[in-house]
């Protein structure tokens, strides 16, 4: 997989209301991309270090391992995506306050070194 560009885009809330809406776990198959279903152990609601889960889509019968690997309340949350061929990518979500109670987001996927274990 080759690194997907960074994106940004200005949101109309502040960033500690984005910010619970991005570390809800059971949220995200509502917002990040195309994925159908979330598996995690436990009773964790919000994403935390290590909190680790698998993302499936069943429409294109895929899945993925992640771990979760920077947690920076309210500005920075990133985790690993592991796949079964063997490869690794970094997500990253960046929040910056944007005047006006509005909140930049900027998302930014790239490959890393898939030793880094799940």
């Amino acid at each position: 997989m080759s690194d997907v560009p960074t994106q940004s885009i200005t949101i109309a809330t502040s960033s500690e209301e984005l910010w619970r809406l991005l570390t809800t776990v059971d949220e995200i198959t509502g917002w990040y991309e195309e994925w159908d279903e979330i598996e995690h152990t436990g009773s964790v609601e919000t994403m935390k270090m290590d909190f680790t889960f698998r993302l499936r889509s069943h429409s294109k019968k895929q899945e993925v391992r992640c771990r979760v690997v920077e947690v920076d309340a309210p500005r920075r949350l990133s985790w690993n995506e592991y796949s079964d061929k063997r490869s690794a990518v970094r997500v990253s979500f960046v929040l910056e306050p944007d005047g006006d109670g509005s909140t930049l987001l900027t998302h930014s996927k790239r490959t890393i070194a898939a030793i880094d274990n799940y």
